[in-house]
C-alpha cells in the first residue's frame, strides 16, 4: 500500500452481508461515502455527522417511546383534506 496511514488506528475486520450492508462496530448509524483506490483498497469517508440530539434521540429510550406514542396518535394519522385555493 502505497498511501500514508499515519496516525490511523488498527482497522477491523468487517463483513459484507447478503444485501451489500456492513456494520462498522463504534459508528451506529452512520453514513460513509466509498472510495475505491487504485491500489484495491476501499477508504471510507464519514459524511456529516450525527448532532447532539439526533445522538440523544438514539440513546434515550424515553424519547424514542414519546416519538413512537406521537407518530401513532390520531391527529398524526389523519388524512390531511385538500384546501379550496
Amino acid at each position: 500500500m502505497d498511501q500514508d496511514l499515519t496516525g490511523l488506528s488498527m482497522a477491523e475486520f468487517i463483513e459484507c452481508d447478503s444485501q451489500g450492508g456492513i456494520v462498522i462496530p463504534g459508528h451506529p448509524h452512520r453514513r460513509f461515502v466509498m472510495h475505491d483506490l487504485e491500489d484495491g483498497s476501499v477508504l471510507l469517508a464519514s459524511v456529516g455527522g450525527d448532532t447532539g440530539a439526533q445522538r440523544e434521540l438514539d440513546e434515550t429510550s424515553e424519547l424514542q417511546q414519546l416519538l413512537d406514542f406521537a407518530a401513532t396518535c390520531p391527529t398524526t394519522l389523519r388524512t390531511p383534506t385538500p384546501r379550496d385555493a
